[in-house]
């Protein structure tokens, strides 16, 4: 067990410059011999960072620091969406015999990340009906502001307005973002409730997808 709680693992750690990351490998060995990895486990790795940035998010606010909540905020979403993304790119590599070979090149071709997701879990989970429950409908709305905070195009706009991108979850109430009538969108968005928030739906979702059978490789 490391100092923040995360459980440790023996895995090989693969070294980037000066960033070493604890994940497993995956070899195979093809017909003509040569072999092939594949690193997996970035899904484990970007959640953890994600958890980091919501809390430090949380240490800004007690701070009154608003830059360092903003960037927290914005790390947060980005890797809650990316652990997410991995776990699908991870696991379909890893299944794509079970999968079968149409339903894996149309996940490879979708790219609405929301859209991905459907599809594989109506291929290993056909069973599931949840689709308009909250976790999913966060799913989407964290797929959408991850969007939003990635490609960012700068707009005038009224205070009290929102991208119409966003306006659906924000009228669900389904992002915690602070609405008044007297500030900008992204003054409302860069929080501490939504990096909470981001972290919180990727470990949800990952945890029914878990459920489901589409599983983190261990």
């Amino acid at each position: 067990m490391s100092d923040d709680g995360e459980p440790q693992d023996h895995n090989p750690r693969v070294v980037t410059g000066s960033i070493a990351i604890n994940v497993s490998d995956a070899l195979r060995v093809h017909a003509r011999g040569e072999v092939k990895i594949m690193i997996h486990g970035f899904d484990r790795v970007f959640l953890t960072e994600a958890r980091r940035a919501a809390e430090r998010a949380t240490a800004g606010l007690a701070q009154d620091d608003g830059d360092t909540v903003a960037g927290a905020a914005a790390t947060a979403v980005l890797l809650s969406a990316a652990a997410c993304e991995a776990r699908v790119s991870e696991y379909v590599t890893a299944h794509e015999g079970e999968i079968g070979r149409a339903t894996v090149k149309a996940l490879r071709e979708e790219k609405d990340a929301l859209k991905q997701w459907r599809l594989l879990v109506s291929n290993v989970a056909p069973g599931f009906k949840a689709w308009g429950g909250r976790e999913f409908v966060a799913l989407g709305c964290l797929i959408k502001l991850r969007d939003l905070v990635s490609h960012r195009h700068a707009r005038y706009f009224k205070p009290g307005d929102w991208p119409d991108k966003l306006k659906a979850c924000i009228a669900k109430q389904a992002i915690p973002v602070i609405r008044a009538a007297d500030i900008d969108w992204t003054s409302g968005l860069y929080v501490e409730s939504v990096a909470v928030w981001s972290h919180q739906t990727a470990a949800e979702w990952l945890t029914t997808a878990d459920g489901l059978g589409i599983a983190a490789r261990q």
